[in-house]
């Protein structure tokens, strides 16, 4: 008997430990971004540009890659979005106005400018300014765009100022829109001396799973862990052991000891001898954050 409480002791507080952590922060760049002429068109030189122009006669048009996002980001597990956008230069202040799109569009492609639909929100002239960051609220476009809806993107626009937005062609004069998602962590359950990750599997943004090396998460002797709940956290707690179980490797034991490091971004398995891995190896990961 006390061995099995011992380990509903240590049980739940593992779980204390994960549910007690605020919303996890997924940050997406921009996957493409164009302005429209004063004409109303879109030309191959504005999807190349430097600066997306704000203006009377001009829109602004930023789109994100939803399926970039981890498989844990959900509409269920949304808390909060928002659009991040980096003001270059401000000629003459206004209100702006951030509205959903509701036709396709390329930045690559000449054209009609895509049409513009409802407002999502107003950023006010008084937080506009040169070389200045501006934030706002996106969750229930986000939202929408999770749960089924048509990304066609977001529009900024102005019926009275004159401003330069960041592309993401012109790193060297300011920053690319962002969106930024804040995630409910996805919670778990003690059930006896078990603690249980719904949703746990391969590579998924539960608090405990089995990450496996692919082409993608691997550089010789590391390979690097994308999970929401420790993206972006170099105090959270890795613990990680092998997964002989899940190992898809031609050779399918690797005696080698491995530990954990943190890139400034990321956390990463390495091989402590610096011996390489190999695709396919699996190691079994649960994440404790303080």
């Amino acid at each position: 008997m006390k061995t099995k409480n011992n380990r509903s002791i240590l049980a739940a507080s593992l779980a204390l430990a994960f549910f007690s952590s605020s919303a996890s922060a997924v940050t997406l760049p921009v996957a493409q971004d164009n302005s429209s002429t004063p004409t109303g068109t879109f030309s191959a030189a504005t999807g190349k540009a430097t600066s997306l122009g704000v203006a009377p006669n001009r829109t602004a048009y930023v789109q994100f890659d939803l399926t970039k996002l981890p498989p844990s980001v959900t509409a269920g597990s949304l808390r909060n979005a928002r659009l991040r956008l980096y003001t270059t230069k401000v000629i003459s202040a206004g209100d702006l106005s951030v509205s959903d799109v509701t036709t396709p569009w390329s930045e690559t492609s000449a054209g009609g400018a895509a049409s513009v639909g409802g407002l999502i929100a107003t950023i006010p002239a008084s937080q506009l300014a040169t070389k200045r960051f501006v934030v706002v609220d996106v969750t229930a476009e986000v939202n929408n765009w999770l749960s089924g809806g048509a990304n066609n993107g977001i529009a900024i626009s102005s019926s009275t100022a004159n401003v330069a937005l960041g592309s993401k062609e012109g790193a060297s004069t300011g920053y690319p829109a962002e969106l930024e998602i804040d995630i409910n962590p996805q919670g778990g359950t003690v059930t006896a001396s078990a603690l249980r990750a719904p949703g746990a599997g391969i590579n998924t943004g539960t608090f405990a799973f089995t990450h496996r090396i692919t082409a993608e998460n691997f550089a010789s002797h590391v390979t690097f862990i994308f999970n929401p709940l420790c993206d972006g956290d170099p105090d959270a707690i890795l613990i990680v052991t092998h997964n002989f179980g899940k190992d898809t490797s031609p050779n399918q034991y690797h005696p080698q000891a491995v530990g954990v490091f943190y890139t400034g971004a990321n956390w990463g398995i390495i091989s402590d001898d610096q011996s390489a891995l190999e695709i396919g190896d699996a190691f079994n990961v649960l994440v404790i954050k303080p």
